[in-house]
């Protein structure tokens, strides 16, 4: 396991439980970027799941908590919304989160940043994460961070939904959308797959006794092993 992955791995031991205790699930932990390095962690609702902590928390905009969901232009709809605090100070950011970030300010050192990114439910879907699930769940991780302090140096934390083209990692997800379009990249090509290294098509499903995710493209079906994906995601396709 290389750097990179153990310090994922350390990150995911630390947020997973966090977010199973407050009704949310962890869909990746990513790390990225050139320079300082982008800490990011998806996170989605578990239907019908109440957070013990969040639930005893004040809601992060007490004038008016439906007021992301309700008063965006439609031309947002779908798309993400990116909220920086540098330092102790918020900038260029909406009058109705700034009490958020007012009651981070104790959780950030000079010199540190965090990103909290919310997307919004397309139309006719399941209301997923909201700002305010976001920024109470980057309080919780980034506090439980700071004390494990994986990586060691200065980091940006981005808490963020998982957007329609969400990442795909464990079983449970490739078989939760069987059907869907997806575009999985492997490390290197895949010999019995006539050495491809991108698959795009409909996903069939993933088959437990060989360790594969199983993919139909354009009518071939391939079976490609999950310790070979680097990559995997939901690949929508907008009617124009």
């Amino acid at each position: 396991m290389g750097r990179k992955d153990e310090i994922i791995e350390r990150v995911r031991a630390v947020a997973e439980p966090l977010a199973t205790q407050e009704g949310l699930e962890l869909i990746d932990v990513q790390l990225g970027g050139s320079g300082r390095p982008e800490l990011t962690l998806f996170i989605d609702k578990i239907p019908g799941a109440q957070g013990t902590l969040a639930a005893n928390m004040p809601p992060a905009n007490d004038a008016a908590p439906d007021a992301p969901a309700e008063n965006l232009d439609e031309t947002t709809e779908g798309k993400p919304l990116e909220l920086i605090a540098h330092g102790t100070r918020a900038e260029h950011i909406e009058d109705d989160v700034q009490d958020v970030l007012a009651e981070s300010d104790e959780e950030f050192q000079e010199g540190d940043e965090m990103s909290i990114e919310v997307e919004t439910p397309a139309s006719g879907t399941r209301p997923g994460v909201t700002l305010d699930d976001c920024a109470n769940f980057s309080r919780i991780v980034s506090s439980a961070l700071d004390v494990e302090d994986p990586l060691d140096a200065a980091y940006e934390l981005v808490v963020s939904s998982p957007g329609l083209d969400r990442p795909l990692r464990t079983p449970a997800h490739y078989q939760r959308y069987i059907g869907k379009r997806v575009r999985v990249k492997t490390y290197a090509p895949v010999p019995d797959a006539g050495n491809r290294k991108t698959f795009v098509g409909n996903l069939l499903g993933y088959d437990e006794a060989k360790s594969c995710v199983l993919i139909d493209v354009d009518g071939t079906h391939f079976a490609v092993p999950r310790a070979a994906i680097s990559k995997a995601n939901l690949d929508p396709v907008f009617d124009i």
